[in-house]
């Protein structure tokens, strides 16, 4: 089992640990190996567990090509505080571990799963 993590994530507003999207995010998503099991990223891929406000998706769709890719047992990550929650496809379970809301305030429990 590999697992992979890294803190980069696709600029969302002005949020810590922006990295531009596109070619330059993309440079870091090509080194996660095709073997990783469990991977965690600090922001969710575009358009799962991704929800800022009421339409918007804030995730990464470099990331979620390279999910696809790579086929991970887990996708773990947070960022997007008020999308907690787990979400499973046949190939990827993907988990927004957020235990804050956005307004920085402890209201999440700590998910658990086994591997």
């Amino acid at each position: 089992m590999y697992a992979c993590r890294t803190a980069w994530k696709a600029s969302v507003f002005d949020w810590a640990l922006n990295c531009e999207r596109g070619k330059v995010i993309n440079k870091h998503w090509k080194l996660i190996p095709a073997n990783t099991d469990v991977l965690v990223t600090h922001g969710p891929p575009m358009g799962i567990l991704d929800q800022v406000g009421l339409n918007d998706n804030a995730g990464c769709a470099d990331l979620l090509r390279h999910v696809k890719r790579i086929k991970p047992k887990f996708h773990i990550f947070g960022h997007i505080h008020g999308s907690y929650e787990h979400y499973s496809t046949p190939v990827t379970q993907f988990i927004n571990a957020s235990i804050v809301d956005d307004n920085y305030d402890v209201r999440n429990f700590p998910l658990e799963f086994r591997l």
